[in-house]
Formats: structure tokens, C-alpha cells, sequence
């Protein structure tokens, strides 16, 4: 297996958050029964969130890629859109994905695929279509579940430019990992002026450093 990095070096990026309310605000959100910096807090979090699940999946524009449009990652195209597949063609397309995946890294525990990323309207169609394995009727997504030991993983970020595809990758350590120097930190709240008040978030993020290139593979068109 071979083992390298990206780059050398992975650029950091600082991301930076401000939010600000009025005394007024703040008092009509008390009479509402609302706290209204709770829930500023709890939007910069989120928004912390969101940004971690994007750069993962597609990384930084312009500047770094991500899981589902790296081009370390070999990627192949579907035999057709799942939507229109029997069961057993979809079964098969990701069952094939995953094992291309595995034997490319010889099997090895560490760097073979255990999950496996795929739009909600793909999660959807796996889980309502019933295939039949060894005689008796189970959804396609339960069958490669415990046929292949898999976890799926379910993004609005497998959507690119109005075509889906699937990720199947490793979650080791070992073999990608997710490089955010300063998690988010939020500051205390502080006051603009004499009825205005404010707090502030940041946090460092380099985004994936896909530690293997062979510790995943794409399945596009689906």
C-alpha cells in the first residue's frame, strides 16, 4: 500500500463569525419566552457544523477538495441512475464499488472501506427496494449492510451540479483525516455602544487530508 499525503503541507484556513442584537430584541425575545443569546449561540454552532460537513465532502472552492470530488480517489461511472435500476443492478453497483475498494488496498482492515456515502434520495431508494438474497426479501440497503459489514452515510453534499454519485472510504485515521487545528470558539458576550451587545466565533480548519489515496473510490451518475 503505497502512503503519502496531498501536500507537503496543508494551508490553514480562518474562518470568522459576528453576531449582534439590541437591548429591544433581547427584551421582546424575554416576553416571548425565548433566549435570544442562546440562540445566537446555538446558530454559530450550527453554522460550525455545516461548514465542517461541507469542506469534508467538497472542500474549500477553489482552494482544496474533499471526499466526493478529490481526484486522488479513482471513480467510476454507474451503469445507469439508481432510480431506474432493478434491485439486484443496484445491489451490485455499490457491492462492486466497495469491493474495488478493498481489494486495491489488498483487503487490509485499516484502509478498507466501512462507510459509505450517498444522497438522501439514494438512501431513500435503497431502503425501500426489496431485493432477494438467499431466498428471502430485505431491502438493498440492508443486504450490503450486513453483506459487506458497511455503514452508510447519508449527505445533501452527494448532489453535484445535479448529479449524484457515492463515496465508499475508510473512517480510519490512518487513512483520512478531517485536520481542524482550532475547533470553534466562541467568545463572551460583549457590548457595542451603550445598547447594543454582541458575541464572536472562529475556528481553523485545513479540511481532509486523504492520508491514502487508495482509501476510498467514487461512483459517479448515480
Amino acid at each position: 500500500i503505497s502512503m503519502g499525503v496531498e501536500d507537503d503541507t496543508m494551508p490553514v484556513f480562518m474562518k470568522e463569525a459576528v453576531s449582534d442584537w439590541s437591548e429591544t430584541e433581547l427584551n421582546r425575545a424575554s416576553l416571548e419566552n425565548r433566549n435570544l443569546v442562546s440562540e445566537y449561540l446555538r446558530g454559530h454552532d450550527q453554522k460550525y457544523k455545516e461548514q465542517i460537513d461541507r469542506i469534508g465532502y467538497l472542500g474549500i472552492e477553489g482552494k482544496s477538495k474533499g471526499l466526493l470530488n478529490n481526484t486522488l480517489f479513482a471513480s467510476s461511472g454507474a451503469t445507469g441512475v439508481f432510480s431506474g435500476l432493478t434491485a439486484q443492478e443496484m445491489f451490485d453497483e455499490v457491492a462492486t464499488l466497495v469491493q474495488d475498494q478493498r481489494t486495491a488496498v489488498l483487503n487490509d482492515e485499516m484502509f478498507s472501506a466501512d462507510k459509505v456515502a450517498v444522497h438522501p434520495d439514494t438512501y431513500n431508494i435503497l431502503s425501500k427496494t426489496f431485493v432477494n438474497t438467499a431466498g428471502s426479501l430485505t431491502t438493498v440497503r440492508e443486504a450490503l449492510e450486513r453483506t459487506l459489514n458497511i455503514t452508510f452515510v447519508i449527505t445533501s453534499k452527494c448532489d453535484i451540479s445535479g448529479v449524484k454519485r457515492i463515496v465508499a472510504y475508510s473512517s480510519q485515521r490512518q487513512a483520512i483525516q478531517m485536520r481542524i487545528p482550532v475547533a470553534l470558539k466562541i467568545s463572551n458576550q460583549f457590548q457595542i455602544g451603550g445598547f447594543r451587545y454582541g458575541i464572536e466565533s472562529t475556528f481553523n480548519i485545513a479540511g481532509v487530508d486523504l492520508v491514502e489515496s487508495l482509501g476510498g473510490k467514487i461512483l459517479t451518475a448515480v
